[in-house]
């Protein structure tokens, strides 16, 4: 963490300068329904994702309260600078012909290796990639009081939604970048693994419906009292209007009218 109180960092990358204003909304996903006779009630749910605002400066001079970061020339480990008269002590040593807010860069020194600054290019074509690789990346702000005491941090995984440059005369050279993130949440498909058996479990047919007698066999009956060709025919054929059958097969023991029959009678049932 550099010297200021807010430290940025966007996919592992710090911005130079600290934006003045945070924004972070933590959107809401709960659901207001109404219920009959009883008014609305509130279905409480997981809060839905969050928005991160934020304006940045992108300086292309150099500026003492900005942190400018890169890789040193030759991979030596960068020393702090001697005091060079005339000029106030600094910890960032740039090439010359780099524009300074406030004065001239210092001179150039043997015992000391040169730290290269990001541009303004660099930091755009971080946030053009961030933008088109499809890729969620972390966000990060570190935070501290100035006598060094940590305080909370944020890290969360967001993607970048847009940005947009703004180029204003009062600003000078420098750029401002207006900053929305959205947080990311990891997702995944699930899948069921389905079995099907190699054998299918036999229809149970039911038990098998009673007859009174085997089907496709005359059929003998002793008639009782209460008895008529009609219910017999209903008993037996499932229809009443057959009566005329069983008549017909017993014409010598009912005699010349269906209606009369008499208990002990024995009677014979066609199979139909």
């Amino acid at each position: 963490m550099g010297n200021k109180g807010y430290d940025f960092y966007m996919d592992k990358v710090r911005l130079p300068v600290t934006p003045g204003k945070l924004q972070i909304s933590i959107n809401n996903a709960n659901e207001t329904v109404e219920l009959i006779n009883e008014g609305q009630v509130n279905l409480l749910k997981k809060a839905g994702l969050s928005d991160i605002e934020f304006e940045c400066l992108i300086p292309q001079v150099w500026y003492p309260f900005a942190e400018y970061e890169s890789d040193l020339e030759d991979g030596k480990v960068l020393m702090e600078a001697a005091e060079a008269p005339g000029a106030h002590r600094r910890s960032k040593i740039v090439e010359d012909d780099i524009p300074v807010c406030g004065g001239k860069t210092p001179g150039k020194y043997e015992d000391v290796r040169r730290k290269l600054i990001r541009d303004a290019g660099f930091y755009l074509d971080h946030f053009e990639n961030l933008k088109n690789r499809k890729k969620a990346f972390p966000f990060i702000v570190c935070r501290k009081m100035p006598q060094g005491k940590k305080l909370f941090s944020t890290d969360i995984k967001v993607s970048l939604e847009d940005y947009k440059i703004v180029e204003d005369a009062k600003e000078g050279f420098d750029l401002t970048v207006k900053i929305s993130l959205k947080q990311w949440r990891d997702y995944g498909t699930k899948t069921v693994d389905v079995r099907i058996g190699a054998t299918k479990p036999a229809a149970d047919a039911g038990r098998p419906r009673e007859t009174d007698g085997a089907p496709g066999l005359p059929q003998s009956y002793t008639v009782v009292s209460g008895d008529c060709l009609w219910n017999l025919a209903k008993r037996f054929y499932g229809d009443g209007s057959k009566y005329t059958v069983i008549y017909e097969a017993n014409k010598n023991v009912i005699g010349g009218n269906p209606n009369l029959i008499y208990p002990g009678q024995v009677l014979t049932i066609p199979a139909i």
